[in-house]
């Protein structure tokens, strides 16, 4: 699914799972009949499925590819997100985020 984070377009990618945690919190936080199949109307607009290869790689139509600034040689970056992957064109991450770490005095229940 096209999306933005920080300005910047990304893809997010959803689990059929994430897809109907989605289609329920439209359910559940909004209360117009006519307002929930607008939201669930442009949910299902913005997704398209893909699939992986049997080389294990996922397969990312070329509009979407073209939307996120991703080719077929572009170094990409994976950011997990609460119900979903984003894919984030590598120099466009670091741009804004650098490379991320945590030391290892500020992990005292160590999570990171």
């Amino acid at each position: 699914m096209p999306s933005k984070s920080d300005g910047v377009p990304i893809l997010k990618v959803l689990t059929n799972e994430a897809f109907e945690f989605r289609v329920q919190q439209i359910k559940d936080h909004v209360e117009s009949p006519k307002e929930q199949a607008i939201k669930k109307t442009k949910l299902v607009r913005l997704l398209r499925e893909v699939s992986v290869n049997e080389q294990g790689k996922l397969l990312i139509p070329k509009d979407l590819a073209a939307f996120a600034n991703v080719g077929p040689d572009t170094e990409v970056t994976l950011c997990a997100g609460d119900s979903h992957f984003e894919i984030w064109n590598r120099a466009e991450y670091e741009r804004l985020h650098g490379l991320i770490a945590v030391e290892e005095d500020d992990d005292d229940l160590a999570i990171f």
